[in-house]
């Protein structure tokens, strides 16, 4: 057993490689001490977390930020809703309603780390193929919104979707999509471009199954406070839905900081194929945040309690909070300029329940790669507090005599002197030598009192 003295601090190497059981892992495990740490009953002991080490190989887009539904036809749209009562042409498999031509595909990503295009291309292409897929199952059809073919509104539809067939009432096509990422706006625009998504009818809603995910795209979140009290409900009630917007169903000429494209939008050229931009489209309500949560929380749970969180509302066992300043597959480095501290009191230190978690409150997968911190603990006479002295005017001498504000000019940068060649028709003259009534200026270097 170690036992602390006023003159004997004793740090703890913590790794999460030594934890104990087999199915701990690096997000949630125990460390079991050899020797516990303990001091006399007249004093109190206090940990501090002064370094740690933590890997930054989490994805932004995990398990539970990687899949998002997509809704077409469905008979809550408010535009879809005023057209429902017209007769369906040519049915298919006995569906004789509009309703009944709803349609919903979930749509799963690849997990790992991206930028916004590279997040944009992914998804167009998977919801892209998924599409496809269930076209070929069932063909998707888009409605018109009138069955008479000579009236206004199925004359601007027929124009709209770009299929001059005056036929039908309805246009049968896959939904196909493009984007749009603005630098400017940090916004995203997602779109339509098959037939029936040119149309008012062929309007989507996307709802995203991960805080994450909807933060990464720009969409509507909820709070981490709203995510724990849904803790266990179904994915789709923790995230809003996006609906999607046409030209044809507002007067507005913007929507979210984008311009609304119409029929006199110019067209987009992807892989040698023109597609028209002015189909539905979904945009960014909120600015894209790529790294929306990019803290990790260290826990120490059999520690006496030492902060207040926002998100339990309670007192925390939060030892540290540590920014991931590095990118991706890299370490970070943390050492903190006011370190957290904990009073532990009298209590024997046997063993750390350690959990790892995001702002969110959820754990973190680090994909198996380890971690360490470093805790020191410390003993002090009981009714002594280390960390205010009796001196009242210690903060402001502290302050004063700072090395910033001492040597006032050590950051600042100097141009290099500049060595100018004597042309080659003179010959160098030696400087002169300085006057004796000329002081020699001697750099002094001040005591930090």
């Amino acid at each position: 057993m170690v036992k602390l003295t006023l003159d004997r601090p004793y740090t703890v190497h913590a790794r999460s490689l030594d934890r104990t059981g087999s199915e701990l892992t690096p997000s949630q495990y125990k460390l079991v001490l050899r020797d516990s740490i303990t001091c006399a009953d007249s004093m109190y002991m206090i940990a501090t977390m002064i370094s740690a080490k933590v890997p930054s190989t989490f994805y932004q887009i995990d398990s539970k930020n990687n899949k998002f539904t997509v809704g077409f036809n469905r008979s809550t749209f408010s535009l879809f809703a005023k057209y429902t009562d017209l007769a369906v042409v040519d049915p298919i498999a006995g569906k004789t309603t509009r309703a009944d031509y709803e349609r919903e595909l979930t749509i799963t990503i690849q997990k790992g780390n991206y930028d916004i295009e590279s997040l944009l291309a992914e998804i167009k292409k998977k919801l892209n193929a998924a599409c496809t897929d269930a076209h070929a199952t069932e063909p998707f059809r888009t409605f018109m919104r009138s069955n008479t073919l000579s009236s206004d509104l199925a004359k601007d539809d027929i124009a709209d979707s770009g299929v001059a067939d005056d036929s039908k009432p309805h246009r049968i096509s896959a939904p196909q999509f493009h984007y749009e990422y603005n630098k400017h706006l940090n916004k995203v625009r997602l779109y339509r471009t098959d037939p029936g998504g040119r149309m008012a009818l062929g309007k989507f809603d996307i709802q995203t199954q991960g805080v994450k995910l909807g933060m990464a795209l720009g969409f509507n979140h909820i709070t981490a406070q709203q995510l724990k009290l849904l803790a266990g409900a179904d994915p789709k009630q923790t995230t809003s839905t996006e609906n999607s917007v046409h030209f044809r169903e507002t007067t507005d000429t913007e929507w979210y900081d984008f311009t609304i494209p119409n029929k006199d939008s110019p067209t987009v050229t992807v892989g040698g194929t023109v597609l028209n931009t002015y189909g539905h489209a979904i945009y960014s309500q909120n600015c894209v945040n790529m790294f929306a949560n990019d803290s990790v929380y260290i826990h120490i749970n059999n520690l006496p309690s030492n902060a207040y969180t926002t998100l339990s509302g309670t007192s925390s066992t939060v030892m540290a909070v540590i920014p991931m300043y590095s990118g991706s597959s890299s370490e970070n480095f943390h050492t903190p300029s006011n370190p957290t501290s904990t009073n532990i009191g009298s209590m024997t230190v046997s063993e750390l329940d350690i959990k790892v978690t995001d702002a969110m409150g959820q754990l973190i997968d680090f994909n198996g790669v380890e971690h360490e911190f470093q805790l020191l603990f410390e003993a002090f006479e009981n009714g002594t507090r280390s960390d205010k002295p009796d001196d009242p005017n210690y903060g402001a001498m502290n302050f004063r005599n700072a090395f910033s504000n001492i040597h006032t000019n050590a950051s600042q940068r100097h141009a290099a002197p500049i060595t100018r060649r004597a042309p080659k028709s003179q010959p160098t003259s030696r400087p002169k030598s300085r006057p004796k009534s000329q002081s020699t200026i001697v750099s002094q270097s001040h005591s930090i009192m």
